[in-house]
């Protein structure tokens, strides 16, 4: 069925489809709502999954994927796009009902059983994190890496928006990536030593990570630290929190992502922020589902077959020491994939249709890749039987950490074992998007390694 546009092109879309959306929508505001009246939670680990996997990046998105105004981010890919959103959007909205499933098999055969191997995995985590002196090491490491890549930046002219230079240069690349890995962990960190003692030296801690993770160029780096305190705080205080209060920060979140969008492409302006709402539904800040029908568009449609999965997984070889992850990595697996004729360039952070004898193109060197969302990477290495699975095992682990995160939050209300159980979707994360298991190697070595040396340091104390 053709697509419709209405109010002058804001939003296209399959009629039918735009009916199935608005039902699966009210399905999930319905299954929300009821069980905020019934148990009194409004803001919980599940609700926060269905939230950024299906109910932003999915169900609001999906009308906006096709409009004619997309073409102000990817022109260069709108017209094969196009014709291929629909079939992503049902995709991704089949998957819905096996994250239920998944949360279903857990209610009913394992609510009350124990993983020894993942509990004995998450007391570890929580003792380490919660070592004032494992934060103090974390905090000077940090520091260390962010003067370094703020004078990187100072150097090369490349303020506020260094990812591009930074993936471009194999020898530092590496360090980069390190210093975005472990300033999240520290930002985090610093979020719940304010929830366990509001003391001044905690908030300034907290308050001087956000303000110079600014310059990391990485929304997702100070977002993610900010965001995962406030939702803790909303997680042991459950009892306390009304909808005005998640509407207020949900506001100020949109505006942060906006402006810290604006600052990396170096516009930042009031005016900008009077486009808040083209940049959200337009922009780059939640294109999950239009990045996945772009890759998808132009795909040869020949299943990987686990290769992007396996170029993560040993991600603790260097991309320059491995020609197997230099080809197969997901980012370098999307961008090759749409870049096939080598017809692409980029502008001001814009992907835009490139003329003969035009350079330098869309390449590795200066284009970290395109977000295939959720179920992005799984379909194109295991077909659509592989997202289903995935969806039943995020659904369930989801569950697992949901389950647990309540019982915390009714008994001894510890920000730190909160925390210890967001910590394990590390692991499954790394199936939605392969890059994860770069994140969840480097922060486990970094937990052994400050868990040992914190040990010394106590020894030697004594």
């Amino acid at each position: 069925m053709e697509k419709i546009e209405f109010f002058d092109g804001i939003v296209n879309v399959n009629p039918l489809l735009f009916l199935l959306n608005i039902f699966v929508g009210l399905f999930v505001w319905f299954y929300i709502y009821h069980k905020y009246k019934t148990t009194g939670w409004l803001v919980d680990f599940w609700n926060v999954f269905l939230l950024f996997s299906f109910i932003i990046p999915v169900i609001i998105l999906y009308p906006f994927c096709a409009s004619k105004y997309n073409k102000s981010a990817i022109s260069a890919f709108y017209d094969s796009m196009l014709n291929d959103i629909d079939y992503i959007y049902l995709l991704n909205i089949t998957t819905i009902p096996f994250a239920f499933l998944g949360k279903q098999i857990f209610d009913s055969y394992f609510m009350n059983k124990k993983i020894i191997i993942v509990e004995t995995y998450r007391q570890f985590v929580e003792k380490t994190i919660s070592n004032k002196i494992v934060f103090y090491q974390l905090l000077m490491i940090t520091l260390i890496l962010l003067l370094y890549v703020i004078y990187v930046q100072i150097e090369n002219k490349v303020l506020f928006n260094p990812r591009a230079f930074f993936h471009a240069d194999n020898n530092i690349r590496p360090i980069y990536n390190a210093t975005l890995f472990i300033f999240s962990l520290t930002n985090i960190l610093a979020g719940l030593r304010i929830l366990e003692k509001k003391s001044i030296e905690n908030i300034i801690i907290f308050v001087v990570l956000c303000i110079v993770g600014v310059f990391l160029g990485a929304r997702g780096a100070i977002l993610g630290g900010l965001l995962s305190t406030i939702i803790i705080y909303f997680y042991l205080n459950y009892d306390k929190i009304k909808i005005k209060y998640i509407a207020i920060v949900f506001i100020c979140f949109l505006l942060l992502i906006v402006g810290l969008q604006s600052l990396r492409e170096k516009k930042l302006s009031f005016e900008k922020f009077n486009d808040i709402g083209f940049e959200l539904a337009y922009g780059n800040s939640f294109s999950d589902l239009r990045d996945f029908a772009i890759v998808y568009s132009k795909w040869d449609k020949e299943l990987l077959f686990g290769k992007t999965y396996f170029a993560g997984f040993i991600a603790f070889i260097p991309r320059s020491m491995s020609k197997f992850r230099d080809d197969w990595a997901l980012g370098v697996f999307t961008v090759n994939t749409i870049n096939t004729h080598d017809d692409i360039q980029i502008i001001e952070n814009k992907l835009r249709p490139r003329k003969k004898n035009q350079s330098p193109g869309i390449t590795t060197k200066n284009h970290p890749g395109m977000r295939p969302g959720t179920f992005g990477e799984m379909y194109f290495n295991f077909g659509f039987i592989g997202v289903l699975i995935l969806a039943l095992v995020i659904g369930f682990v989801s569950r697992y950490i949901d389950f647990n995160i309540k019982l915390i939050c009714k008994s001894s209300k510890n920000a730190y074992t909160v925390y210890s159980f967001i910590f394990l979707f590390t692991l499954i994360s790394c199936f939605q998007i392969s890059v994860g298991f770069s994140n969840f190697y480097f922060l486990n070595f970094t937990l052994m390694g400050l868990s040992f040396t914190t040990s010394l340091i106590q020894k030697r104390s004594l």
